[in-house]
Parts: structure tokens; C-alpha cells; sequence
């Protein structure tokens, strides 16, 4: 009785190797997902305001020391704003005033409520790193620009 020899007996079996590493990155290659290839999509402006501590760089019409600039507007997933401001007392820096309230976000303004009523901000422009909104108080505008450190 004759016996066939298979076609993959008469390859050495490094070639074997070679060819089964080939056929596996090949097969590794086409399976990459398309979807690593679409830019992410832009963060929304909720999305950047919730990101972190937004500390104060500069208000117009005042002078903010090195530790005025340790104040900051904090924004949460709940809608909830810690705003904490912070001066020198005695050579400390320390909070001396901190207001927890609610905010609602409707495009680029900011309606923020606290116990003794609501302040409107208008955000003129976010990023990841810095925050600029205005809030108008009679006739005056102040701008405040936010920095995450």
C-alpha cells in the first residue's frame, strides 16, 4: 500500500513557524478596529466645567494677590458649586469665605443660586485649562478668567 505524504510534510518545519507567525499578524492586521482612527469628540462646555478646581488668575477692577488666587469655583456632576475665596489672615493664607449652592448651565451662561440669591455668568470661552465668564453686577461687568492648575 502506498501512503500520500501531505503537502505540509515536505515543509521544514522553521518555514512552518515563519508561516503560522505570518498568518497570525496578518490576521491581527486586518482585525484592528476602525473605530481607533476617529478623533474623540469634543468635550462639552459641562463636560470642561465639571473637569476640576477652577482657580482665580485675575477679576477685573481688583488686584488678586498670590493667595487671592488660591480662591476658586468648583462645579460637579450634580449641578451643585463650591465657590471658595481665599486671603491672607495674619500671614496665612486661608479660606475666609466658602458658599456652597446649585447652578444650571443653559449654552454659555451660568445661573448660579446660593442662600442669598442668584448671579448670572457668561462664559465668553472654555477650554481644559482655562475658564473666562463675565458677571454683570448694575452697571459694572467683571471678568473673571480661571486657571486649573
Amino acid at each position: 500500500m502506498k501512503t500520500t505524504k501531505h503537502t505540509s510534510d515536505k515543509i521544514p518545519m522553521n518555514k512552518k513557524v515563519g508561516l503560522i507567525i505570518l498568518f497570525a499578524l496578518t490576521i491581527n492586521l486586518f482585525n484592528c478596529s476602525k473605530d481607533d482612527d476617529k478623533p474623540q469628540p469634543e468635550p462639552t462646555t459641562h463636560d470642561l466645567l465639571m473637569s476640576g478646581k477652577w482657580y482665580w488668575e485675575s477679576v477685573t477692577s481688583f488686584t488678586l494677590t498670590d493667595c487671592n488666587k488660591q480662591s476658586y469655583f468648583l462645579f460637579d456632576g450634580n449641578d451643585l458649586l463650591q465657590e471658595t475665596f481665599a486671603e491672607n489672615n495674619e500671614n496665612n493664607c486661608v479660606a475666609t469665605f466658602s458658599q456652597t449652592g446649585t447652578y444650571q448651565l443653559n449654552e454659555n451662561t451660568i445661573i448660579v443660586t446660593v442662600d442669598t440669591g442668584s448671579v448670572v455668568f457668561t462664559i465668553t470661552s472654555i477650554s481644559k485649562d482655562k475658564l473666562v465668564m463675565n458677571q454683570v453686577n448694575g452697571s459694572d461687568t467683571y471678568t473673571f478668567t480661571c486657571i486649573k492648575h
